[in-house]
């Protein structure tokens, strides 16, 4: 029998896309088998027609607790610095593990090793042949990942599209873990001091005075993972010092747009920074429309500009930061990445072609067949079993391992010590 396991996490805001996806390997498939995170989850997709379970209700049947068998990650071919930040956001987030466990399992080092043992026996008890994982980065999807490759089996990373109405899969990862199909020559990287790199701003800005700052979901993994930044507050006070300072006389406005599920009192933060204030608008279309230049760290906001060929500044790595121009800014005493698309700029209009070709081929759509969609499906999972890419990736991640500027927000700054101190505690089980 045919088998292919989905984990969806808690993705019920998905679920017309989800049940898209099912339609779609049901050509091929005959157990199609989803598995989310809770009870919850599991039991709203059950009313929609899925075969699913959770972790929280299969837990106890699949995993025995007594003895847990932590692997040698350095006899292994997977990038230690990743695997590093992966068990720090572990730290950072919540357990998996249903409520018994977690009061027991404190540590994400045990909760990988128990929840590697629960995907093994559900892949040997449902002879599973395939695997979509959701995301990639979190201790669930990432236990998921490990088995799969320990077994060969054909996997995939999907997540929420980037395009409308549609999921994006690839076999090296999703956000800045997606690999780059970009074959043009290397560029070299260049260092700009801040005057320099303010003279780019105001190319970008031709003379314009509008600039929208984007902000990310306050818990954003690809924030903490991607970019040398540790919260939204670090991208405002970073862009106040380093362009609205330096802008003193010019009559440049920043528009700050929150994200809809952030819960960032952010009047209170912006209030002594005279050039900035707060997005009233619902769309963000709407702010796009009046704004001359988007600065974010690596919100799909940011690729929703380069669709509208708007000029665009983003300080972390993604999908679309590959194919973009990048810089190092040294300013006061820091080396940050970013990353720069002009629209003018020929060399990037040709890059960006080649990106949003990758994109659709990496997509299927609600709109599309179902018999292209699997298509699709099957050509990136036999991908995966030809290169079994897990965790050896490219080194246009290597912003991952640099120094964080995290000292604009103290308490944040004293939550990132205290997980690093977790961390080293944990890797002296190795």
């Amino acid at each position: 029998m045919r088998s292919i396991l989905i984990w969806i996490h808690s993705a019920t805001n998905l679920d017309k896309k989800i049940l898209k996806l099912k339609k779609c390997l049901d050509l091929k498939y005959e157990k199609v088998i989803f598995v989310s995170h809770d009870n919850g989850t599991c039991e709203y997709f059950k009313k929609k027609g899925l075969y699913i379970f959770s972790i929280e209700d299969k837990f106890a049947k699949f995993v025995d607790t007594n003895v847990l068998n932590y692997p040698d990650f350095y006899s292994k071919d997977i990038n230690i610095n990743i695997l590093n930040n992966i068990f720090l956001l572990g730290a950072y987030k919540k357990s998996f593990l249903p409520n018994h466990y977690k009061k027991i399992f404190k540590d994400p080092y045990s909760e990988f090793v128990l929840l590697v043992k629960f995907w093994n026996n559900v892949i040997q008890n449902y002879t599973v042949e395939d695997v979509l994982i959701l995301n990639g980065m979190s201790i669930a999807s990432f236990s998921l990942a490990y088995i799969s490759s320990e077994k060969k089996l054909k996997f995939l990373f999907w997540e929420n599209g980037l395009l409308p109405n549609s999921l994006f899969f690839n076999e090296y990862g999703v956000n800045a873990f997606s690999k780059s199909n970009d074959k043009k020559e290397k560029e070299k990287i260049i260092t700009l001091n801040s005057f320099e790199f303010n003279k780019k701003v105001n190319k970008l800005l031709d003379g314009k005075k509008r600039i929208l700052i984007t902000l990310q979901v306050d818990n954003d993994s690809n924030i903490k993972l991607f970019s040398q930044f540790f919260s939204n507050n670090d991208l405002i006070s970073y862009v106040d010092e380093l362009i609205s300072k330096q802008f003193n006389k010019a009559d440049l406005r920043f528009k700050v747009r929150k994200h809809p599920k952030s819960k960032l009192n952010l009047q209170k933060f912006i209030k002594n920074k005279k050039k900035f204030f707060i997005s009233k608008n619902s769309s963000f279309l709407k702010d796009l429309e009046s704004s001359d230049l988007v600065i974010t760290i690596n919100s799909t906001t940011g690729l929703e500009t380069i669709i509208r060929k708007k000029p665009l500044i983003c300080f972390g790595n993604s999908f679309y930061s590959k194919y973009l121009k990048k810089v190092y800014i040294n300013h006061n005493g820091n080396k940050v990445m970013a990353f720069i698309y002009d629209p003018d700029d020929i060399c990037l209009q040709e890059s960006t072609k080649v990106m949003f070709d990758y994109l659709s081929d990496c997509s299927i759509n609600n709109q599309s067949k179902d018999k292209e969609n699997l298509g699709k499906l099957e050509k990136h999972l036999n991908y995966s079993l030809e290169n079994n890419y897990f965790i050896n990736f490219d080194n246009n991640i290597e912003n991952i391992c640099l120094k964080k500027i995290s000292y604009y927000d103290h308490e944040e700054t004293s939550l990132l010590k205290k997980y690093t101190f977790l961390l080293r505690k944990i890797f002296k089980k190795f």
